[in-house]
């Protein structure tokens, strides 16, 4: 872990550890520096979540987001759960690269404003939402274009239906992260409960 990411910090609690890892990007190119807060829950039911942000203590920090992130709470969606990219159990340095490469493609969005890749979008409403036509879609034909896939479809739907399924699916429509996550990349003081982070 040090050789592939020098610097992180760890804060063990009882129920597991928190990581404070930097990830430089690009190195050699005037990008800003990812930041990643890692909650691994050790507990019961073992479980990883983390949340990505741009900056520095010098010049504050900024969450990554709110595209490819969880709903309610904002974290990392670097992966689908259910293709076995990454489960408990794999090296935590894979964890960490999928993040970074996650990061670059946020890079890629804020800089050209699409999103670099393939993507897994799989509600209307949402795809409406974010997704430019010349992205990739969302749906199960992740290798089509957006516009030459459900697109038209999408916006021919019953569009208020659409709104309505996906505000109850995703509780509401907004991401963020929880105000104990930001203190704690602030100040790196005090990690938060794991318990209200694993809810």
């Amino acid at each position: 872990m040090e050789a592939a990411y020098p610097g992180t910090q760890h804060w063990l609690t009882d129920e597991g550890i928190w990581l404070v890892v930097e990830s430089s990007l690009l190195p050699g190119l005037n990008n800003p520096k990812a930041i990643f807060a890692v909650a691994i829950s050790l507990d019961s039911a073992p479980a990883v979540r983390a949340w990505g942000f741009w900056g520095t203590a010098a010049v504050g920090f900024e969450w990554i987001g709110p595209r490819h992130t969880n709903f309610p709470d904002g974290s990392i969606c670097a992966y689908d759960l259910t293709d076995g990219t990454w489960a408990m159990g794999y090296s935590l340095v894979k964890l960490l690269d999928l993040y970074t490469v996650w990061a670059v493609r946020h890079l890629h969005y804020r800089v050209l404003g699409r999103w670099p890749g393939y993507q897994a979008v799989p509600h209307v409403y949402e795809r409406i939402l974010e997704l430019r036509p010349d992205e990739f879609c969302g749906c199960a034909n992740f290798q089509t274009l957006y516009g030459d896939c459900c697109m038209e479809h999408d916006r021919s739907s019953n569009l208020l239906q659409q709104a309505v399924h996906f505000m109850l699916w995703s509780g509401g429509g907004l991401r963020r992260p929880p105000l104990s996550v930001v203190k704690f990349i602030q100040n790196r003081r005090v990690a938060p409960a794991l318990k209200t982070i694993f809810v």
